[in-house]
């Protein structure tokens, strides 16, 4: 549920002679973090062993909706002891060399006073004063400097300058599309004998990695790094939700049981409902058990689209199978009505399930009714009639 992004990167902390950089506020309203206490005492341990000496890396996984960003920035908010930089990574700009780090480091960089500034570019060498500068050009992987040894080695240096007031916290959003230098250089890092106090923070969607598995892998590997993968929301979460979300200390446990039961726990179609609810003011009574069931979450049906059209052909042709076809279809009938091997319809319900539109498990099922107009309609689009094959012309 990536329910904020916080511009491109912001920094707690500060440099000498300059002022502090202001935190990231919400684009939208601060939506309740339940559920995941084993998860933030997970990160805190680990920042603790951080902020004890070592380089450390905490890697968030979870299917599309899960509320990665949300967990992972409420506890930047806590993470007391680090001079935190954030960034976002983004699907299209995966082909610009170092975009990651320069949306990183420049904020930082930019609240230096005049003087700092000449101080940190000047450890930084001349290649990676090229890439930091503030009026740097966007620059694609064919720049000869893009993945040299000395730019990651003046980007260190530049950064173990940066870590002598307190210990860096570099928080890496959506993982899976930083551009292939910057995953290079945090790979090198974290490896660094003589690296200071440094941990990484990063969240990945479920099946989706950078190109460079290689370098993810070095990335996270586990002498250095503890991966937590989110999961749905207990019915007990739910009920916590429902009470904070709603205003109602003690909500009825028969309508709580029907919104687990109408999103299978999943947070952003839970946040979806709920809001609905709070906006028709609803109340979370026993009275209004079957109008929620009902809810049809129009506001989701965009979001639902656009991970559709971001998937591949195979996704798209299983979910209108799905939306026609109903629920608890077998696998043989769903690979026949797609035109598709069984093992093509497994590998795309994995797909279709990592981007939080499927249930996990079997038998396939939506994880709510309201995908079921979206994937339809989607896939409609993808079997275009066959032009008509005209016939040579035959004798008169």
């Amino acid at each position: 549920m990536n329910d904020r992004d916080p511009g491109d990167a912001t920094g707690r902390g500060g440099l000498p002679g300059a002022d502090p950089l202001p935190r990231s506020s919400p684009i939208r309203e601060a939506w309740p973090v339940v559920g995941r206490a084993d998860e933030l005492a997970a990160l805190d341990a680990v920042a603790e062993e951080a902020l004890s000496g070592r380089t450390r890396v905490v890697h968030l996984d979870g299917i599309v909706g899960s509320g990665k960003t949300t967990l992972l920035h409420s506890w930047l908010e806590r993470a007391d002891g680090f001079h935190v930089l954030r960034v976002r990574c983004r699907r299209l700009e995966r082909d610009f060399a170092f975009g990651a780090v320069r949306r990183l480091l420049l904020p930082l960089i930019a609240a230096a006073s005049d003087s700092d500034r000449r101080s940190l570019l000047g450890r930084a060498g001349n290649t990676a004063q090229r890439i930091l500068a503030p009026d740097a050009p966007g620059r694609d992987d064919s720049s000869p400097y893009a993945d040299a040894a000395a730019t990651r080695l003046g980007l260190d240096d530049l950064v173990f300058g940066l870590s002598r007031g307190a210990p860096l916290l570099l928080a890496v959003d959506d993982l899976q599309w930083i551009d292939p230098p910057s995953l290079r250089w945090l790979a090198h890092l974290v490896h660094r004998a003589d690296a200071p106090m440094i941990l990484v923070a990063a969240t990945t969607r479920t099946g989706e990695r950078p190109a460079h598995g290689d370098l993810f892998n070095e990335l996270l590997h586990p002498s250095l790094c503890r991966t937590l993968v989110l999961e749905p929301l207990s019915p007990r979460d739910v009920e916590q939700l429902v009470a904070l979300v709603l205003g109602v200390p003690r909500p009825d446990p028969s309508f709580c049981a029907a919104c687990h039961a109408a999103t299978d726990g999943h947070p952003l179609f839970l946040r979806a409902l709920l809001c609905d609810a709070r906006r028709n003011g609803m109340r979370p009574t026993q009275e209004n058990v079957e109008e929620i069931k009902a809810f049809g979450l129009n506001s989701l049906r965009r979001e639902i689209g656009h991970r559709l059209c971001q998937g591949s052909k195979d996704m798209a042709e299983l979910a209108r199978a799905l939306a026609i076809l109903g629920d608890g279809i077998p696998h043989a009938l769903l690979a026949a009505y797609c035109g598709k091997g069984e093992a093509v319809v497994w590998s795309a319900a994995g797909r279709l399930h990592a981007s939080g539109l499927l249930r996990a498990g079997d038998p396939l099922r939506f994880v709510h009714p309201v995908v079921r107009g979206p994937a339809a309609h989607r896939g409609a689009h993808l079997r275009r009639p066959r032009p008509a094959t005209r016939r040579a012309p035959g004798p008169p």
